[in-house]
């Protein structure tokens, strides 16, 4: 029974010391695992710095194409707005321009027949511009005749006519001269534009 006993303590005593002895060695085998993960660590956090930095350069290069871009940009808004500087007056014209003969339709639509006529003359003074100036002296020819003052629109037809010439004012001419009472003015008129017609059918 003795002998007994004294194995049991003696057995006893052996787990007692090898679990102190584990107990012992666990804070030394927690501070190794700390210091194998902080080792990792550093390796994760490289990973991402050089990730980051790719990330970056991309970034970079994209941002460098980025204000190539922007500038290649503002050189064609520059070439735009020399072209639209150079522009810009003949623009304005053509507004003007447009904006007389809308004017002047309204007056005729309204029977203002001498103010219609008075936009047409100021827009031929201020311009140079031979087609133009044609087109408001066949307006105004149009303008007199509808006001059946046969000579004055006569006149401003030749001009329109001598100024540029197109069978249109030259049939004009002839719906003129004919209401003047000139049917033989008017008969050569018709002539000529038909036989024009004849020898563009050739």
């Amino acid at each position: 029974m003795e002998n007994f006993d004294m194995k049991s303590i003696k057995f006893l005593g052996a787990v007692v010391a090898v679990c102190l002895v584990f107990i012992l060695c666990l804070p030394f085998v927690n501070k190794t695992l700390n210091q194998e993960n902080q080792s990792d660590t550093p390796a994760v956090v490289q990973t991402q710095n050089v990730q980051e930095k790719e990330t970056s350069v991309e970034n970079e290069g994209l941002s460098t194409e980025a204000v190539k871009t922007e500038e290649e940009k503002l050189e064609i808004a520059d070439s735009k707005d020399e072209i639209s500087v150079e522009t810009e007056d003949t623009n304005a014209e053509t507004l003007t321009e447009q904006g007389v003969f809308l004017k002047a339709k309204t007056l005729i639509a309204e029977q203002k027949y001498e103010s219609a006529v008075y936009e047409y003359q100021q827009l031929i003074k201020n311009t140079d511009k031979t087609s133009l100036q044609a087109k408001c002296n066949e307006e105004i020819a149009r303008i007199y005749a509808a006001m059946k003052r046969y000579g004055t629109a006569l006149a401003y037809a030749q001009k329109a006519y001598n100024a540029e010439p197109n069978d249109e004012r030259e049939f004009l001419l002839a719906r003129i001269s004919y209401k003047t009472g000139n049917t033989g003015a008017a008969t050569e008129h018709i002539n000529a534009i038909l036989k024009r017609d004849f020898q563009f059918a050739e």
